[in-house]
């Protein structure tokens, strides 16, 4: 009797799995559920090497559903462009609390009693990976970990419940360029090593790379660094995120011709935010959880830098949709998502203050490009 009730519990059991698969996985009867199918599906389908996890446990009709559900949210962007910005110069010689409007004067002068002599050349670092930041914090609610007056640059802890990650701010979009690997074609660079080549004080992730080669050899999309085009266009629904000689972003579909004011730029999808309005919603099927990295500008020229990390326990990653309201929160005017995944990472003044998804590889991935602020 008693082998009789192990069996007929162990039966259960399977028949309460396969009934919970089922509903999981075909139907749309229970929302958080097929919400994480979804999830699932485009999470392992953004990657570049595990794709192959959607179809071993989801039949292949079912990816294949949501794969055209994705490819459809992606074309839906083309066309969606930005117009001309109400350019104004940057007001020169900003005190310290113009040019860094995200801090509280009273909190800050609390927190750091010195004279205004010393603001201008304030510089305090606790970025680092094993550093716990500063005891302070933006009005939008967000840690301080970094202040360099001198360069402009206001680095930021993002955390939420289900990633962590920085924000730098920049205040000279003059200082803002794509630079490919010296090796370009055929083998790509770490960012950092990108960065030192350039002088730079921040390096991010900006163009993806196809798989079958060398990392970083393949370019995926076009770019532009400092003028010299590199790759080809990205077909459409794809987008292109342009620095041009006015030292604003601009979004605009792929295929389209480089603007002949265009300095820099690097392609890939989706647009998050296109003259102050937000383009992804959580509807539009850009859920995958992934490590990130986004660019974008506020209307005042300040120049945002945002990288997520993922696949770790304590930071799962971000979707696009939490990427755009961090960056709105942050005042962003234009941002696209760039390269994310195992290749996702950011360098700041010598040292990498984010994660790369792979432990064995702290330095990240080989790069064709990055974005650098300089």
């Amino acid at each position: 009797m008693r082998k009789l009730k192990c069996l007929a519990l162990v039966l259960a059991v399977i028949l309460l799995l396969e009934c919970t698969y089922c509903v999981a996985v075909f139907t749309d009867w229970v929302p958080p559920l097929s919400d994480l199918r979804y999830q699932f599906i485009e999470t392992a389908l953004g990657t570049m090497n595990h794709k192959w996890l959607a179809t071993a446990l989801i039949p292949g009709d079912v990816v294949l559903a949501v794969k055209k559900e994705m490819d459809a949210a992606r074309d839906s962007q083309t066309g969606q462009n930005s117009g001309t910005w109400e350019t104004t110069d940057l007001p020169q010689n900003r005190d310290f609390f113009q040019l860094f409007p995200e801090l509280d004067e009273a909190a800050f002068r609390a927190w750091a009693p010195v004279s205004e002599e010393e603001l201008d050349k304030f510089y305090v670092n606790h970025s680092g990976l094993d550093e716990a930041g500063l005891d302070l914090y933006t009005l939008q609610g967000d840690q301080v970990l970094a202040i360099d007056a001198k360069n402009g640059l206001l680095v930021i802890r993002i955390r939420e419940e289900m990633f962590r990650g920085v924000l730098i701010l920049g205040k000279d979009p003059g200082r803002l360029s794509c630079a490919a690997a010296e090796s370009w074609g055929e083998i790509g660079q770490t960012a950092g090593q990108i960065a030192a080549a350039n002088n730079a004080l921040v390096a991010l992730t900006a163009s993806g790379f196809e798989a079958d080669g060398p990392e970083g050899a393949y370019q995926t999309g076009a770019a532009m660094c400092g003028g010299t085009v590199y790759g080809s266009h990205l077909k459409s629904g794809y987008k292109r995120l342009e620095l041009r000689s006015d030292d604003r972003l601009y979004v605009v579909d792929a295929p389209m011709e480089f603007h002949p004011d265009c300095t820099d730029a690097t392609e890939w999808t989706p647009a998050l935010i296109i003259d102050g309005e937000i383009v992804v919603t959580k509807e539009d099927h850009y859920n995958a959880r992934n490590p990130r990295c986004c660019l974008g500008q506020k209307k005042d020229g300040t120049v945002l830098m945002l990288c997520i990390e993922g696949r770790y326990l304590d930071s799962l990653g971000a979707t696009a949709p939490e990427c755009s309201e961090i960056l709105a929160r942050y005042g962003a005017y234009q941002a696209m998502n760039l390269d994310g995944g195992t290749s996702a990472i950011c360098w700041y003044q010598g040292e990498y203050i984010t994660r790369c998804s792979d432990p064995d590889i702290p330095e990240g991935r080989r790069l064709p490009n990055v974005w650098l602020y300089g």
